[in-house]
């Protein structure tokens, strides 16, 4: 199914839709709705219809027929999702963090019964926030606080996600009870995709997102996690305490030089850099994206300035520009962008700002008309206005009067928005952001510059060569792949035998090696099918990637399976599980049964 959102004015309740084209059969809408007979959306059934461009027709109650001549486009079913978790990166003892979770429909086609999986560390206090089902409705909240069970998400059940749409909710997050807050550690995990049955290999994951939480003694911890990650994705060999160790010794050594009260040039991306540098000088471009799974820096600072008495401890100017859309930077192009501008009048300031400017001149590769103002730190005083002739955007917050920034966050603001790109935009176009400020009459702060490229490129891959012969009954396989945007999220291993259909060994899977048990007399033949965070897909290859017969031990060949190749395969069969639903999570399921939108 694909909803269509048509947006004018003067819709009547009745009006049916349809898709016309010369030569071919008219489409009708299965649904229609209007929403404040501005808005109208219309649901169709498009299995097995020619692609192409087809016109869309609105006949309203009466005969009235308004024509939008090719304005739809049926084309290859694409299915995929991204995930954004934006919030604090800390938790703090007097209460809890909030955490955005909001999941993007990046295909053309609805997501029908998604569920959205959150996996937090085991005793996590937290609370599920829905929001209202429809217009003016109340919001689910949960009554009390739940405890993060190991290997038991918590899901939220979605009836659909139209194409190019998005779902979020808010997840209020707390530390353990009864652990002393130093001792916090809290990772969130989150996931959407499609519930189903241990025994269906279907497509069940399209996207994955990972934060780590945690409080001032633990941040140390996420960052090198987080470089971890990164070099494990790449099939670096790198042990977690060597990348942790680094990090502590850097602070540790900056304490001892500079003073605890008086570091300055202790900065996020440093760490990094002295991290890879120290254990793998080539793979130097990672540090660029060690926080990428910690979403707010803001709050890193803040924590560390109010717990431990630094002035400075990343890099970061508090007078920001974010966006947490895609994955590395990559968008498939039909997302909403979602940027936050944040802005700080400093401890130094010796007045309170009056009123504080921001403008912000909008790439020509977005659509000004899907503008929309989230909310800001300030709404009463805010005025908001977009030039769409030049992509000119001024927030003007008059009368703020922001006081220095003594106690956080009382000298803080933030305003943010989203953005739709222009469509069909070319891959490899980027789409570049960036914003200045101004406190009352003072020189113009630039952020940072916030970049997203274009990425409809599918990633390759391969199954490494096999010898013509294998000894035994098991087939020890590894394989690879790579991509230049996104980056390679799992793998799905396909095999045949004696020259059959091919069919799907492992589906989903993040591992890059397993054995495959055979029987002796067979071909088998392999090939891989990698997926990028975008979902975008390779294509099936022509030819395999590896084939061998399977022989009696002694009658030659190589590459006996050793006793460790069980223990691959059973952390690949993980990894494509992760979505799928067995008996001992029946409970947790029918917990959460009635909560849905």
């Amino acid at each position: 199914d694909v909803t269509l959102t048509i947006t004018g004015g003067g819709f009547e309740s009745g009006t049916t839709v349809s898709l016309e084209r010369t030569g071919y059969p008219t489409i009708s809408a299965s649904q229609t709705s209007v929403a404040g007979a501005t808005t109208l959306k219309a649901v169709f059934d498009l299995a097995g219809r020619a692609h192409g461009t087809y016109d869309v027709v609105l006949a309203a109650p009466g005969d009235s027929e308004s024509r939008l001549t090719e304005a739809f486009t049926i084309e290859t079913v694409r299915e995929s999702a991204s995930l954004e978790i934006i919030g604090e990166a800390t938790l703090f003892s007097s209460g809890a963090s909030s955490v955005h979770v909001v999941c993007h429909n990046t295909g053309n086609i609805d997501l029908v019964n998604p569920v959205i999986s959150v996996q937090l560390t085991e005793g996590t206090q937290y609370l599920v926030e829905l929001p209202a089902t429809v217009p003016g409705g109340l919001t689910q909240l949960d009554d009390e606080f739940s405890e993060a069970v190991a290997n038991h998400p918590e899901y939220v059940w979605v009836s659909r996600i139209a194409a190019q749409d998005s779902y979020s909710f808010w997840l209020h997050v707390a530390g353990p009870e009864g652990v002393a807050p130093l001792h916090w550690d809290v990772n969130l995990e989150t996931m959407i995709g499609y519930l189903q049955s241990a025994t269906d290999n279907s497509s069940a994951k399209l996207a994955r997102r990972f934060s780590p939480i945690g409080d001032a003694c633990t941040i140390l911890d996420a960052a090198a996690t987080n470089i971890h990650n990164e070099f494990a994705e790449r099939g670096y060999e790198v042990e977690f305490e060597e990348v942790f160790d680094i990090i502590e010794d850097a602070f540790v050594q900056s304490a001892a030089d500079y003073g605890v009260s008086k570091i300055e040039e202790v900065v996020a991306r440093g760490l990094g850099q002295m991290v890879v540098l120290g254990l793998i000088p080539e793979a130097a471009p990672i540090y660029l994206i060690m926080f990428d799974g910690i979403t707010d820096l803001r709050s890193c600072y803040l924590m560390y300035r109010t717990f431990l008495g630094f002035n400075a401890l990343f890099a970061w100017d508090p007078n920001d520009k974010v966006s947490h859309t895609g994955v590395n930077g990559c968008i498939y192009g039909n997302e909403t962008l979602r940027y936050i501008i944040h802005f700080e009048n400093l401890p130094e300031a010796t007045a309170a700002a009056e009123d504080v400017v921001i403008t912000d001149t909008l790439d020509e590769n977005l659509d000004y008309s899907t503008f929309v103002l989230v909310d800001s730190s300030h709404p009463s005083v805010l005025t908001t206005s977009l030039n769409t002739e030049t992509g000119v955007l001024t927030f003007t917050f008059s009368g703020i009067d922001l006081p220095p920034n003594d106690t956080p966050p009382e000298g803080e603001g933030w305003v943010e928005y989203t953005i739709r790109p222009v469509a069909n935009l070319t891959p490899g176009t980027q789409i570049r952001n960036q914003a200045s400020i101004v406190f009352d009459v003072n020189d113009p702060i630039v952020t940072p510059e916030v970049v997203h490229t274009i990425d409809r490129a599918a990633p390759t891959s391969s199954v490494a060569a096999l010898s013509a012969q294998t000894a035994g009954e098991g087939i020890a396989l590894q394989w690879s792949g790579s991509d230049a945007g996104a980056g390679v999220m799992d793998y799905t291993v396909y095999v045949s035998v004696d020259g059959g259909a091919y069919s799907a060994w492992l589906s989903e899977t993040t591992s890059t090696s397993a054995t495959y048990e055979g029987a002796i007399g067979h071909r088998y033949s392999f090939y891989t099918i990698a997926r990028d965070g975008l979902g975008n897909t390779e294509s099936p290859p022509g030819q395999p990637d590896a084939t061998t017969t399977l022989v009696a031990q002694g009658r030659g060949g190589c590459g006996a399976t050793g006793p460790g190749g069980l223990v691959v395969l059973a952390a690949g069969m993980l990894g494509f599980a992760c979505m799928r639903v067995h008996v001992r999570r029946c409970r947790s399921w029918e917990r959460r049964s009635t909560k849905g939108t």
